[in-house]
């Protein structure tokens, strides 16, 4: 996504992220950029869309405690041009980054995601994963599904409430 404008909410996501925040679970960002990583757009562009995320959450008394995005892609450009880099979903490595980063516990996290790659890199990370339906793609891992990320949240605080 190359601009805030494009950004669209999915209703109830926010106050699900608030959720996690209040029961004292981090809320780590990883992304696959592709578009920054083919000359779409810039890191400037992406940078805009997280500042309009950021003041989305906080209006709802949320917020990330970290993101990691990814422009490494087979068909990058320059730099960018690398296939199957560690960072990329779904391999783990911005999982595993922001686990050191921020002394996580893999094994006790989550990955939620709408692409079976997002699912894929949580699981190689060693983590429970849910699949939303809130994206493009069916993600057949034989994951927990859920309807959106309210609903996902549910399952995860669900031992802890």
């Amino acid at each position: 996504m190359g601009s805030a404008e494009q950004l669209r909410f999915i209703p109830g996501s926010a106050e699900a992220v608030a959720r996690l925040n209040r029961a004292g679970l981090a809320v780590v960002l990883v992304t696959n950029q592709s578009g920054v990583g083919r000359g779409y757009y810039g890191w400037e562009q992406f940078e805009a869309v997280q500042t309009a995320l950021n003041a989305h959450l906080a209006a709802a008394d949320a917020f990330l405690d970290g993101w990691w995005a990814c422009a490494y892609h087979g068909d990058g450009t320059g730099e960018y041009r690398v296939a199957n880099h560690w960072w990329r979903k779904p391999n783990p490595g911005m999982i595993e980054d922001a686990a050191r980063e921020l002394n996580l516990d893999l094994a006790g996290s989550w990955m939620v995601g709408d692409r079976a790659s997002d699912l894929e890199a949580g699981l190689r990370a060693g983590l429970r994963v849910i699949h939303v339906a809130t994206g493009p793609e069916s993600a057949d891992t034989g994951a927990r599904s859920c309807r959106d990320l309210a609903a996902a949240v549910e399952l995860i605080l669900m031992p802890l409430e």
